[in-house]
């Protein structure tokens, strides 16, 4: 962001005061809502059942734990992959009924059913079948990511958390 020192061609925009006005700043500052402006509802700012905030003091924790696992499991071998966070839904859903309570699915803007990861190994399984020709085996494998889990919350559990897995 610029400073508003000459030569700097985006001035700064900062804003001073409590949230309200910050949001509502954040609403009217882009030319293309200037003129709707006086159409704009607040929305208030609330999350969903299940799903969590981390601030940074968790962030850093969170983040630290997630480091020893990579650190230890590559002493040990292991290489790291990564998979999508969307998938196919007949790929996440070809385990059963209880999988089809849990995913979160929807129809995307090409018309593709698709759904949020519910964990890890379903993904994996994808990964291995497309990737097969290019991977020596035994692969050991590190994945850690967020997963999803479309079930009724309660204590202790959330409908978005992270997952470590290793084979």
């Amino acid at each position: 962001m610029g400073d508003g020192k000459a030569g700097n061609e985006h001035p700064s925009h900062e804003v001073q005061g409590n949230p309200s006005e910050i949001q509502a700043h954040a609403v009217t500052s882009h030319p293309a809502r200037r003129n709707s402006e006086a159409k704009t509802k607040r929305v208030e700012a609330r999350r969903l059942k299940g799903f969590r905030d981390f601030l940074p003091d968790a962030m850093e924790t969170r983040l630290a734990v997630m480091d020893v696992i990579r650190r230890e499991a590559h002493i040990f071998g292991f290489e790291t992959i990564a998979t999508p966070a969307l998938e196919y839904a007949e790929t996440l859903l070809g385990i059963g009924e209880e999988t089809d309570k849990q995913s979160y699915r929807f129809t995307d803007h090409g018309g593709r059913h698709v759904g949020l990861r519910f964990d890890l190994t379903v993904p994996f399984a994808r990964f291995v079948a497309e990737h097969q020709g290019t991977l020596t085996f035994p692969f050991k494998k590190l994945q850690m990511g967020e997963v999803w889990r479309g079930e009724n919350t309660q204590k202790g559990r959330y409908r978005e958390f992270a997952r470590a897995n290793s084979r």
